[in-house]
């Protein structure tokens, strides 16, 4: 199974979605296809690791599926329940995913944990008040394309009106 999804609306916030896939972890591969580039997924609701996985045997679910941390000590608070891999929409992201899935195989993948708590949005309006216009910018600067960035550097410098009687000349 492979869901399309950016993981931002309500039901991953509130983590129903993950509920959801966690049955259907029981049933067979799964994993969560990305359209988004990686850069922008800590805005999303899931919590992700980078881990390298094993599966047993060809087509194994995620619920037989281990997962070992890639590049640190994972929390034991954030392995609760299933690894589910999320996947960039590319050749290489989907094809090391099917090698695995076709294995028995692994792979080094991002994943998120049926069981782990969505990231937390918290307080996020109040946080975002908080913000020095630096800080606002950078984190503009950490997920804008280098063209959207350019674009808003442009706009700074130039007056805008919305008046509708400036629109018609």
């Amino acid at each position: 199974i492979l869901v399309l999804t950016d993981c931002t609306g309500e039901a991953w916030r509130s983590g129903a979605a993950m509920r959801t896939l966690h049955g259907w972890a029981r049933t067979g591969p799964l994993a969560i296809a990305q359209p988004l580039p990686q850069r922008l997924w800590p805005r999303s609701a899931l919590a992700c690791q980078y881990v390298r996985i094993r599966a047993p045997f060809p087509g194994a679910p995620n619920h037989r599926l281990t997962a070992d941390p890639a590049d640190g000590p994972l929390a034991d608070a954030d392995r609760t329940g299933v690894p589910v891999p999320i996947l960039e929409i590319s050749p290489s992201w989907l094809g090391s995913w099917a090698r695995m899935v076709s294995g028995p195989g692994r792979t080094y993948a991002m994943a998120a944990f049926t069981g782990a708590a969505p990231a937390s949005s918290g307080d996020a309006a109040t946080a975002e008040a908080e913000r020095t216009p630096e800080q606002v910018v950078g984190r503009f600067m950490t997920g804008a394309s280098a063209g959207a960035f350019r674009l808003a550097g442009l706009l700074s410098a130039a007056p805008l009106s919305l008046s509708v009687s400036a629109m018609r000349h």
